[in-house]
């Protein structure tokens, strides 16, 4: 005799009831996969048509229900970088490859971050351990063969950073002047009006004023530190000929020597031009090495005219005679 079908509370036969779960289970399951695949998605969509905050809340909601998909960290690096936090997308390009070392694409894009912010050997090491999976990756070998080929302190070659700007030198002992270029720059970058070839001008201008300071902290006359960097900016002697040619109004030399703050505008504009002008004279006289023993000779403390005879065989006064 066939015993009778056991049933649960509900009336149903218990080998119905546990088939029902089982398949309530596994359509969950898909639901909850399918949820996860359709926030790393949008995520993905969302970087392509540029909605990066978009994406980086969907990735983050897709992490916070897979958290150990090296995908969806790769997603999430690109979103926090697109949107520049540089330090959120490093941890998450290497949180994807904590996960997965073999995970290429996250090798290449942590690379390049570390590249572009200034750490070459960094990025050589990251390059260099995503070969021991992919060998033969093209991408990879483009990338090391380019750094490679990059200025580096193994080289003897030196760089000093800021935000916007990296300078490089050659030697530990122009490692003052760079640091002094790299804050001369940044506080340039930061003042100007980003009028078409501004940028070019002011930072030339303040790069000569940082690479005078560290030749003569201090005793150099007005007229030179300032003819000098109006003469290397772009179209400089220009400008100072220009603004001449069109003002009879001279200031004696002399007075040219200890600033220009007393001056008017068009003082001043005359000043900076007379300044350009000497600053060509004695450049074309004694050529750029001279121009440095000069500076060097002052700031050993020998008297500027003394220095200026010293240098070009000509009394100092006698050349500011011929300015006016």
């Amino acid at each position: 005799m066939i015993p009778p079908a056991r049933r649960g509370a509900n009336g149903l036969p218990w080998v119905r009831m546990r088939l029902l779960a089982a398949f309530a289970c596994a359509m969950a399951m898909s639901a909850a996969a399918f949820a996860q695949a359709a926030a790393g998605r949008a995520g993905w969509d969302a970087i392509r048509e540029g909605r990066n905050e978009d994406a980086a809340v969907a990735f983050a909601d897709a992490l916070r229900a897979e958290p150990r998909n090296p995908s969806l960290y790769l997603g999430a690096g690109l979103a926090a970088q697109l949107l520049g936090d540089t330090a959120k997308a490093r941890e998450s390009f290497e949180q994807a490859l904590k996960l997965a070392p073999h995970f290429t694409p996250a090798s290449i894009v942590l690379g390049d971050l570390l590249y572009k912010h200034s750490d070459l050997q960094g990025a050589i090491a990251v390059y260099e351990a995503a070969r021991r999976y992919a060998p033969d990756d093209k991408t990879l070998l483009a990338r090391l063969a380019h750094l490679r080929d990059e200025p580096s302190p193994e080289k003897g070659v030196f760089q000093s950073q800021s935000a916007h700007f990296t300078v490089l030198f050659e030697g530990p002992a122009d490692d003052e002047l760079a640091r002094r270029a790299v804050d001369v720059l940044e506080s340039a970058y930061w003042r100007l009006d980003q009028k078409p070839g501004e940028l070019e001008r002011v930072l030339t201008h303040e790069l000569t004023h940082a690479m005078i300071r560290a030749i003569a902290p201090r005793g150099v006359p007005t007229w030179l530190n300032e003819g000098l960097a109006v003469l290397f900016e772009p179209d400089g002697t220009e400008w100072a000929a220009t603004t001449l040619s069109g003002s009879t109004e001279r200031i004696p030399l002399d007075e040219l020597a200890g600033g220009f703050d007393n001056l008017t505008g068009n003082q001043a504009r005359t000043a900076y031009a007379e300044s350009a002008d000497a600053a060509r004279r004695l450049f074309d006289e004694i050529g750029g090495a001279g121009v440095v023993a000069l500076l060097q000779d002052i700031a050993r403390g020998v008297p500027l005219a003394d220095a200026f005879q010293r240098r070009t065989l000509t009394p100092y006064s006698a050349f500011a005679a011929s300015m006016r």
